[in-house]
């Protein structure tokens, strides 16, 4: 086995990450469209990073260049920061919004809910950028725009439902919160009476 593969860091990564599914609570109709390009994209990231670096082979294949690519791992350490912030934040509002809807049967519209509409669907899009942003391979990249689609189609049928069941209260909610994209806070007046 070469040492420089992983396959027990693999199989921890991608075990550790697919535990988010279970916090989304979904449709059996839905399980294939949301669960599986998310596992895919786990799998492809986490593969590449642990097991086979095909990534590597074609970029050092096409330009002759292996000791540009492992100089590169160590000059970003902003990417690193970055991508994992985004992955705190993308997991904490698949928490939240899992935790704000578990067990109830109204719409929910406050707190995560209250900035946007599919918060869980927001946080997954963020884990996965956030994961493709520390360690960027070929697969992931042409991955995740894949990803935001499928979850965008998604996201748009259970508005369908959500729609059919609580009719107006729904579309309200939906005039007044954004799909994916917070909008910026309002400015508050001033204190102070001109």
């Amino acid at each position: 086995m070469d040492p420089s593969q992983r396959w027990d860091l693999f199989l921890l990564n991608v075990l550790s990450f697919s535990a988010f599914l279970l916090l989304i609570p979904i449709k059996k109709e839905d399980v294939r469209t949301s669960a599986g390009p998310y596992l895919s994209f786990i799998i492809a990231l986490f593969a590449e990073m642990y097991g086979f670096p095909l990534s590597v082979f074609i970029i050092t294949s096409a330009l002759g260049r292996g000791d540009l690519i492992l100089k590169l791992g160590g000059a970003f350490p902003i990417a690193y920061r970055v991508g994992f912030a985004m992955m705190i934040l993308g997991m904490a509002l698949v928490f939240l919004g899992w935790r704000r809807i578990y067990g109830r049967t109204d719409l929910a519209t406050t707190g995560v809910y209250g900035l946007v509409r599919h918060p869980q669907y927001l946080g997954i899009m963020l884990l996965t950028l956030g994961l493709l942003v520390q360690w960027p391979t070929i697969p992931t990249l042409l991955m995740w725009p894949i990803l935001v689609l499928l979850y965008y189609r998604l996201a748009k049928r259970e508005e369908e439902r959500l729609e059919e069941r609580f009719g107006e209260e729904y579309r309200r909610y939906k005039q007044r919160v954004p799909m994916f994209l917070p909008r910026p806070m309002p400015k508050r007046p001033s204190a102070r009476a001109s």
